[in-house]
């Protein structure tokens, strides 16, 4: 410990000797520092703060029924990082008017890097946001620089760039996504629609055999075989009758003579009644079926034949058989019946015809009754898709109109400047007291150092235990130094003056201080 303090007491003795070379340096340094410190153009600061309320009353109401865009405060996020970004920067410079003195590209770079240095955007953190853990809805918009008006309109032009992108981008995607909509329901419509036109000529061209009519093609064949054999039963039973009929037609005698009494009309013969009535059932039913209908082809077979017995009896009676004055009605019933009866039978093989092609038809159409039904499948199938995806995108549009309608409402997101940039009065910086302090720290630093790097470069020994200790030689005596009246009194004199250029330089300092609390310029006051 003592040799420690021994030390620092030979470096205080050297840098002691070249006090007045430290003096001088301290004083050029201070001097030139203040200078500079005064020099320094002063700093302005100008900031806006916005609040940012997306909790909109709509938003409960409308859950469900319009589209949600993805989370607000993440797109928030992005456009705050965006808003320093290259492009949005020039726009400021191009709003500020900052690029008049900016001729060359390097200048203009320049001038770009600057401003994004001089700008900050920080979001505010309250109380309550902090206690919920929720993002903050709160944010800070600042710019420093050396002209307070020009720090004011960067901070508004910001102001504007961000309120611009936060709405108009919102607009814009939602505009965008419902160009995209209309788009996929143009296509989804010709889709559906061909669909459409698909499913029902297929349907057209195999009504027959579609499974999904009221009457199926099982049913259908089988109502066909029933009929078939009904008719092929009735045929039978038909023939059987005819001929019975026939035969006893054969055993009775054509005609018998039978006189009328006078007074009495002939009546018309049960043939001709038969045919009166054959021609007013015919005429009934063609006001009711097309020509083609089994029962009015029955029927007009057989008002044929019984015509074509009349007028075998007239030609009988014209070739001799007729001089008689009545017929016997026995055969002419028989004869009446068999005509009946043959019709009947005519008629009946139509149907078994007709149910048999319609039968052989349902035959053919039961082997391609699978591959019916699975192109039908098919067919709906891709129908049903199409109209899902249609429906889907027709509910999404109107959604995404709904939510369009409430952007521009203003009522999904609020903005609010709840502080607007002013011109600031007083300057934020510099901190020309602190930096004059520290003028004079680094002038007296300076100027100590001075005087310890002259010390080492021309050392000298004050004590026989110097001398000792760097020539390591013996030391066998010391002449102390004699001190005249005129030397002590040179030295009082030195002492005082470099006393009296520390205090000058301490009140420099003061004056400096006081100067810099007042905002006076000292270099114009010189």
């Amino acid at each position: 410990m003592r040799e420690t303090i021994l030390q620092a007491i030979t470096i205080l003795r050297d840098i002691w000797r070249y006090r007045w070379q430290a003096m001088l340096v301290a004083w050029i340094a201070c001097t030139i520092g203040w200078i500079v410190v005064f020099k320094l153009p002063d700093q302005y600061e100008s900031k806006a703060r916005i609040y940012i309320d997306s909790d909109s009353i709509l938003k409960p109401l409308l859950r469900g029924i319009s589209v949600e865009s993805t989370d607000f405060r993440e797109q928030l996020g992005l456009m705050t990082n965006k808003l320093l970004s290259r492009s949005n920067l020039e726009k400021v410079i191009t709003m500020v008017d900052l690029d008049i003195n900016a001729r060359t590209t390097e200048e203009r770079e320049a001038l770009i890097i600057n401003l994004g240095k001089n700008i900050k955007l920080s979001a505010v953190r309250t109380q309550q946001s902090e206690g919920r853990r929720e993002p903050p809805n709160l944010y800070e918009i600042t710019s420093r620089g050396s002209n307070a008006k020009q720090v004011k309109d960067i901070v508004q032009a910001l102001l504007t760039i961000f309120l611009e992108t936060a709405i108009g981008e919102t607009r814009q995607d939602t505009g965008v996504a419902q160009k995209f909509l209309e788009a996929q329901i143009t296509e989804y419509e010709a889709k559906l629609a061909a669909a459409e036109n698909r499913l029902m000529e297929f349907k057209r061209n195999n009504m027959g055999v579609l499974p999904s009519q009221d009457v199926g093609i099982f049913q259908r064949l089988q109502m066909a075989r029933e009929q078939l054999n009904q008719v092929e039963l009735e045929l039978l039973e038909a023939t059987n009758r005819r001929d019975e009929i026939q035969r006893q037609l054969n055993s009775v005698n054509k005609s018998e003579p039978v006189a009328l009494p006078p007074g009495v009309v002939q009546q018309p013969s049960p043939l001709e009644s038969r045919i009166i009535t054959l021609q007013q059932r015919l005429d009934e039913l063609q006001l009711k079926y097309t020509q083609e209908h089994p029962t009015v082809i029955e029927t007009k077979q057989m008002l044929a034949m019984l015509e074509a017995q009349q007028e075998e009896q007239k030609k009988a009676a014209a070739s001799g058989e007729g001089d008689m004055s009545a017929t016997n009605p026995v055969y002419q019933q028989l004869k009446l019946s068999l005509g009946e009866v043959d019709a009947q039978i005519a008629g009946m093989r139509v149907r078994r015809d007709a149910y048999q092609t319609r039968l052989s038809k349902l035959n053919e159409d039961l082997k391609i009754l699978p591959e019916v039904e699975a192109e039908l499948q098919r067919l709906d199938r891709d129908y049903e898709i199409n109209k899902q995806q249609y429906n889907e995108l027709v509910a999404r549009r109107e959604s995404a109109k709904l939510a369009g309608h409430v952007e521009q409402s203003g009522e999904k997101v609020k903005f609010k400047v709840i502080e607007p940039p002013r011109v600031p009065i007083a300057p934020i910086g510099p901190n020309r007291p602190l930096l004059s302090a520290g003028v004079l720290v680094f002038g007296i630093g300076l100027g100590i150092g001075l005087a310890f790097l002259l010390s080492q470069i021309r050392p000298v020994f004050h004590d026989r235990r110097s001398i000792q200790e760097g020539l390591e030689l013996p030391v066998f005596g010391v002449i102390s130094r004699v001190w005249t009246p005129q030397v002590l009194w040179k030295r009082k004199v030195q002492f005082s003056a470099f006393i009296v250029s520390g205090v000058l330089l301490a009140a420099v300092f003061g004056g400096v201080v006081y100067l810099n609390f007042k905002g006076i310029d000292a270099t114009q006051l010189i």
